[in-house]
């Protein structure tokens, strides 16, 4: 158990604190798209070893719809952060994704059927505040400098919330694919939807 907690502790890291700061700067060098696009290029190089090692069954049509059409939230995603770093600040881009487990929550209760609760609705509540919140510090000029410009906010809150679908979803097909298989899939999408 300790293990598997240090590992989410590295992995949170190197994903929420590391991967932003390299987003933000690579984007002042290369356009956010073409960055994000060889990304996954070499992401989905990385990650093509383990999924043929695994030898998932053959896709099925009617499972495999569900499975690319959930990649294309996952490519919204990640697209729409690459361009909206660049008109926020780092700490305000983690604090957005701090909502996605509101977020899914929600999700859950329409997509996966799962019951609503009293601590559901209170924490679903107090994050909506909090978005709130935000978005308005965003549009003082005085708070820019620590929120981000509204473009940046809105992009951020879009590509949360598309971030939030592709998890609740990914839960809906991971009866029939593997992690490995739904990120492959993912990563593949993104990198080839980019390059065009």
């Amino acid at each position: 158990m300790a293990l598997g907690f240090l590992s989410l502790l590295i992995a949170n890291f190197i994903g929420g604190a590391l991967s932003p700061i390299f987003v933000k700067l690579g984007t002042k060098e290369i356009p956010p798209l073409t960055f994000t696009a060889v990304r996954f290029i070499l992401a989905t190089i990385f990650l093509f070893p383990f999924y043929i090692r695994q030898r998932e069954p053959k896709l099925q049509l009617k499972k495999a719809k569900l499975l690319l059409f959930n990649t294309l939230f996952f490519a919204i995603n990640v697209a729409l952060f690459s361009i909206a770093i660049q008109f926020t600040t780092v700490i305000a881009s983690q604090i957005f994704y701090a909502f996605v487990p509101v977020i899914v929550g929600v999700l859950g209760i329409f997509i996966l059927n799962e019951k609503l609760s009293k601590n559901k609705i209170i924490g679903s509540t107090i994050a909506f505040l909090g978005l709130l919140f935000l978005i308005n510090q965003s549009i003082s000029k005085e708070e820019t400098l620590s929120f981000g410009t509204p473009i940046g906010t809105i992009l951020l809150c879009l590509a949360v919330l598309s971030w939030s679908s592709y998890l609740v979803i990914s839960k809906k097909i991971h009866a029939d694919y593997s992690s490995i298989t739904i990120s492959f899939a993912s990563f593949i999408s993104t990198a080839v939807i980019l390059s065009l």
